[in-house]
């Protein structure tokens, strides 16, 4: 029998002439042999392989930023000036305003996400 919370009911098959996504992944694991780097890669090659496009944060490896710094928070309601983001950020925020389905990967730890992921959503979506 199944139940929403314990078994996995597969997605319905695609039909012919359905949109193709435009997919942004965000992973956040520091371990390449990971279980949740394994997740990641598996859904990067499973949305190719669907024929969507996809584009790839990884916030360990590419060394995103995660903390918010002084001059960033100053800087929080100044709407007007894009300049004032640091580049990783405004990299981000142009993925997210290509996409228009975002997967996040991330193992929980103490009940929570990771602290990079933490970051990303306060430097990201301020």
């Amino acid at each position: 029998k199944l139940n929403g919370i314990t078994s996995h009911v597969p997605p319905p098959p695609p039909e012919d002439g359905s949109p193709k996504r435009k997919m942004l992944l965000v992973h956040a694991h520091p371990l390449a042999s990971s279980y949740s780097s394994a997740l990641a890669a598996a859904v990067e090659e499973g949305a190719r392989a669907g024929g969507h496009e996809l584009r790839r944060i990884s916030l360990y490896d590419q060394n995103y930023g995660v903390k918010l710094t002084a001059s960033e928070r100053a800087a929080y309601f100044e709407t007007t000036r894009p300049e004032r983001l640091a580049s990783d950020v405004r990299r981000a925020l142009t993925d997210l305003s290509w996409c228009d389905s975002v997967v996040f990967v991330y193992p929980t730890w103490w009940f929570n996400v990771p602290a990079a992921l933490k970051g990303f959503f306060d430097r990201t979506f301020q």
